[in-house]
């Protein structure tokens, strides 16, 4: 085997095991409904096609010894893109939960309030 190759088998490994965890994160918030996972699935996705396609391009380099630069800036922004899209869905998700823990907070006030108004309030015996 070659060297080489053995140097990125490391990172080739841990670029799926990682592009795994995010998608599988994304799958496991997908049951909430909200747009935030879809973004995370989305953007986990393409991030992991441009990880693939640097990988190939560092296969292409190895064997042909020809950069194309235009295709290696292109791949890397492509690997880039997915990752702002995972980190703007993971941003909304958050958002969207501190939105619903501050409703159930306002929720919980009302009913203690309401339970303290029925608590003081003179029972009518007849």
């Amino acid at each position: 085997m070659n060297s080489s190759i053995l140097s990125i088998a490391p990172w080739f490994l841990t670029t799926f095991i990682i592009g795994g965890i995010y998608i599988t994160t994304a799958v496991i918030l997908l049951k909430e409904r909200h747009f935030s996972a879809w973004l995370m699935l989305a953007g986990s996705c393409i991030s992991l096609l441009g990880q693939i396609g640097s990988m190939a391009i560092s296969f292409n380099l190895m064997n042909s010894g020809k950069p194309n630069f235009e295709f290696i800036i292109a791949i890397s922004g492509f690997s880039y893109l997915g990752a702002l899209l995972f980190a703007i869905g993971l941003l909304l998700h958050a958002l969207h939960l501190r939105g619903k823990s501050n409703r159930i907070q306002e929720l919980e006030a009302i009913l203690a309030s309401l339970q303290e108004r029925g608590a003081h309030a003179p029972s009518r015996v007849e």
